[in-house]
């Protein structure tokens, strides 16, 4: 079953809140959803994908495959995902969990079919933009690189971590506190012990449904619509 905790970090003479919901990867899945997070009554989780806004089409931009079927098949990408600029097809830093060697892998690929698992019908991935927790020197020249939106203004964020362990852990951290990508980041590692992370959509689009330790509903509500949403069993 999930859990949700919250935690506030100074950094930068900032404090910033983080809201974090886990569960063990074998529980997570992806799902469409066609309004936003805190409306989906069935499920506790975070956003997902970045997508195309409506009125346009809602194309996923990143990857987000469950048992090797694109939850949402582009339409104007050719199946191409992780999209960058102009449309190009790019290498980004994607959170694999391998279903027949129960693991979280941080690979970084543009196509879902490039993603390494044993069993192409037991797995689930989800593209972002790498974190790099463990390359301090370089993280920044990477989320660049991987064209993170939004790196160079303050705005809430979205993050999904994992661990590794007897039972592997996934992680959905969503912050209410308008911060630039390196306060998020370096509030996660102030706070906690992850193997690895990625960026996920921010802004308007940082939301998430849990329920807290007492039984009580928390929610945190944006101003679009996410096509997809990591799900917390």
């Amino acid at each position: 079953m999930s859990t949700y905790s919250k935690n506030t970090v100074a950094v930068n003479g900032k404090s910033i809140v983080l809201h974090v919901i886990s569960a063990p990867a074998k529980n997570i899945t992806l799902v469409t959803i066609n309004s936003k997070v805190p409306d989906q009554n069935n499920y506790y989780g975070i956003n997902g994908s970045f997508y195309i806004l409506p009125p346009d089409n809602g194309d996923l931009l990143s990857i987000s495959v469950v048992n090797d079927y694109p939850l949402k098949p582009s339409l104007s990408y050719g199946g191409r995902y992780n999209v960058g600029k102009n449309s190009i097809s790019m290498d980004k830093g994607t959170i694999v969990y391998d279903g027949a060697d129960d693991i979280v892998t941080h690979q970084i690929v543009d196509d879902y079919n490039d993603i390494a698992v044993v069993k192409r019908r037991n797995y689930w991935a989800q593209g972002g933009v790498s974190m790099s927790l463990n390359n301090n020197a370089n993280w920044k020249a990477i989320m660049q690189a991987q064209e993170l939106p939004a790196q160079d203004y303050e705005t809430t964020r979205t993050a999904l971590a994992y661990t590794n362990g007897a039972t592997p852990y996934v992680y959905g951290i969503v912050t209410t506190t308008n911060c630039l990508p390196g306060d998020f980041r370096s509030a996660i590692k102030a706070a906690y012990s992850y193997d690895e992370a990625i960026f996920l959509d921010s802004g308007p689009s940082s939301q998430m449904r849990a329920k807290d330790s007492s039984g009580n509903l928390v929610t945190i509500t944006g101003g679009n619509t996410p096509k997809e949403m990591v799900v917390f069993y």
